[in-house]
């Protein structure tokens, strides 16, 4: 019976990070080219003195370019862990694929983050300890909805079940993660320093860094259900409409 184990994680994550690495990268860049743009338009006019960089209007027009990014953002990272999760089991899907899929499934992706979400803030406000109990405890929610494609109470329900007994575990593949995510943050500042090509290299790598969380949840969500001999593969299968004959 496979045992779910830190050290599997985290090198299954960085496994999975770098064989992505070009393409998870570019999809956040897109994530956050309302941002971008919306910067380099207020550098653009701030520079030749048609308004300034705290004009009501610019101000006013980074509204919709917060908004569009705030919405992408869960969306881009469910459609990651699609990805990583069909690659581990085999599975050829296209990250295309994985977007249209997770877009599919929206509505009930945002209710379950958002309603996990609350739970652990007021868990953490609570002396700590239990917003670090729901934090592991609903870690994989978003793999479950997207994946498996179950309901509100049910993505909930199967999110406890998969970490239950495990929680300490996924805590310390958490710690782990943070620690690495440090060092490779720290080279890439490093690099940073370096006139020009280095910036540019930075700037990007900061958008391929951000992919290594959503990796990680697609990883301690595979390794889980292995561990409890329960992989929804068929689940997958049924939802990806390029999935091969064998359902891995």
């Amino acid at each position: 019976m496979h045992e779910y184990q830190a050290g599997n994680a985290i090198s299954g994550t960085m496994e999975s990070w770098l064989k992505n690495i070009l393409p998870f990268t570019g999809i956040f860049i897109l994530a956050f080219a309302p941002i971008i743009c919306w910067g380099i338009f207020v550098s653009a006019t701030a520079a030749s003195g048609i308004l300034t960089s705290d004009s009501p209007g610019l101000m006013l027009g980074a509204i919709p370019a917060i908004v569009i990014t705030v919405l992408a953002y869960p969306l881009i990272s469910a459609a990651i862990m699609h990805q990583v999760v069909a690659q581990r089991r085999g599975i050829n899907v296209s990250l295309g694929e994985s977007v249209s899929h997770t877009f599919r499934r929206f509505i009930p992706l945002m209710a379950v983050s958002f309603v996990s979400s609350i739970i652990i803030v007021v868990g953490f406000l609570f002396f700590f300890i239990p917003g670090v109990i729901f934090f592991c405890m609903f870690f994989v929610v978003t793999p479950v909805c997207v994946i498996e494609g179950t309901s509100f109470r049910n993505t909930l329900d199967r999110s406890m079940e998969l970490t239950q007994g495990r929680r300490l575990a996924i805590f310390g593949t958490m710690i782990l993660l943070v620690l690495v995510q440090f060092a490779l943050q720290f080279v890439v500042g490093l690099v940073a320093l370096v006139p020009l090509l280095g910036f540019i290299f930075a700037m990007f790598a900061h958008f391929g860094l951000l992919a290594v969380g959503p990796v990680a949840v697609a990883v301690v969500y595979d390794e889980l259900c292995r561990d409890n001999e329960t992989m929804a593969a068929h689940q997958l299968a049924a939802n990806v409409p390029s999935a091969s004959p064998q359902g891995f």
